[in-house]
């Protein structure tokens, strides 16, 4: 009887100990393909939520900084996923990307403005999370 515990217990042990090594390999496979899925714009932002929106704001005015062409900026958000939110002439333009993970919708938005030339004259990013 001993010996039977003995094996049951091996036998439980070695169960959980593969179901934890599973669970964890699909953790590290489902972050690994919500990171490589996110666009270049936001891959690799600090991950402190009062930190994100300034590092955004700063890559948005590096990449496009004022002056460059707003064509450029639309193209590529267009080929990051983001999709326009609202683009009027004369008024603030506005793109997002939504990434949905387990309980959470992350928005990443671009802010935009841009004269009758085409020049892009104010820029900024904004994140906001909701979490059910």
């Amino acid at each position: 009887m001993a010996v039977r515990s003995f094996v049951a217990g091996i036998l439980v042990g070695a169960i959980g100990a593969a179901a934890v090594t599973v669970a964890v390999a699909l953790a590290s496979w489902f972050h690994g393909t919500l990171v490589e899925q996110q666009p270049a714009l936001i891959r690799d932002l600090p991950t402190q939520t009062d930190q994100i929106t300034p590092a955004f704001t700063e890559r948005l005015r590096a990449r496009f900084p004022v002056g460059s062409a707003e064509s450029v900026l639309i193209q590529e958000l267009s080929a990051e996923k983001f999709r326009p939110e609202w683009i009027l002439p004369k008024q603030t333009r506005i793109a997002v990307f939504t990434a949905s993970q387990l309980v959470c919708r992350n928005d990443w938005r671009v802010f935009w403005s841009a004269d009758q030339d085409g020049k892009i004259t104010m820029i900024n990013g904004s994140f906001g999370a909701i979490c059910s």
